[in-house]
């Protein structure tokens, strides 16, 4: 528990230097962009490297492929329409706010929510959102 919880400050603590960083050198609009890039290319490759991963125990490499293709379909198609809707135009690069489209609002948190809450759900019916949490099983707890 102490080992999760340095590494939980190690973490938090670049998040502090990242701001640090940011509030003395004030980067441009440019190299906010690539840096948030970056950082949200790390991400979903991360975790679509795991999903992969976890995919390819229980199905065909075919299955998983075309699973991946057909979500990386839905979603450039579903920015595209966004996009049409008016959702490129909602800031500008001086973070000005402007008009949103209601319906650009509610295709992009379907977009997001659909499948996010069905992975969750699987998950959470499936018990394993935590292998090292205790489970309840007839009024008390067990460790597992």
């Amino acid at each position: 528990m102490l080992e999760a919880f340095l590494w939980g400050g190690v973490a938090a603590g670049t998040l502090l230097v990242g701001a640090i960083i940011a509030y003395v050198a004030r980067p441009g609009p440019k190299l906010n962009a690539v840096v948030m890039a970056a950082g949200a290319g790390l991400l979903l490759g991360s975790v679509a490297y795991d999903l992969i991963e976890e995919a390819l125990k229980l199905t065909s490499l075919l299955w998983v492929i075309a699973s991946f293709f057909l979500g990386s379909a839905v979603f450039v198609i579903g920015d595209l329409l966004l996009d049409r809707m008016g959702a490129a135009e909602r800031k500008d690069p001086n973070g000005a706010q402007a008009d949103g489209s209601a319906k650009a609002i509610v295709m992009g948190s379907v977009l997001d929510g659909i499948p996010e809450s069905f992975v969750l759900g699987l998950t959470v019916l499936q018990g394993g959102i935590n292998q090292h949490t205790p489970a309840r099983r007839g009024g008390h707890i067990e460790s597992s």
